[in-house]
């Protein structure tokens, strides 16, 4: 899978073959700061290119975001791919997003739609979750 594409599009997130998957994610500020402040939110979109999620937590276009995408089994499919045991299995997948759109919805609660260009992926990692959203519904 060729991650590599000239320009960004929408596009590549929201027509992407069954991608309006409901994952769980982790989402937070890319940075050294050791405590935790990702927001739990779940994605609207995800495809390996970019997704797509609504949470009440500010970001600006051109923040680098971390992203934990909840995978069942993420790990027993992983294990398919690579050749190397681990003692401590990782729960969930790790990748590194830069905000291209940031768009407020809703009156009272202010909550902000955020779509988000995928900037770095394991190769295992994007044949896992092409794998994955193509084989739900």
């Amino acid at each position: 899978m060729d991650l590599k594409r000239e320009g960004f599009r929408a596009e590549l997130v929201r027509e992407y073959p069954k991608a309006d998957q409901k994952l769980e994610l982790f989402v937070g500020p890319y940075d050294m700061r050791t405590d935790s402040r990702d927001q739990k939110c779940h994605s609207i979109f995800i495809s390996p290119y970019g997704l797509e999620f609504q949470t009440p937590q500010k970001f600006s276009e051109g923040t680098l975001i971390k992203v934990h995408i909840k995978i069942p089994s993420y790990w027993e499919r992983k294990r398919k791919l690579v050749n190397y045991g681990r003692t401590d299995p990782p729960k969930d997948m790790k990748i590194l997003a830069k905000v291209v759109e940031a768009e407020v919805v809703g009156k009272r609660v202010k909550k902000r739609v955020i779509l988000a260009e995928t900037v770095n992926i394991d190769a295992v990692d994007a044949q896992i979750l092409d794998s994955f959203i193509r084989e739900k519904k």
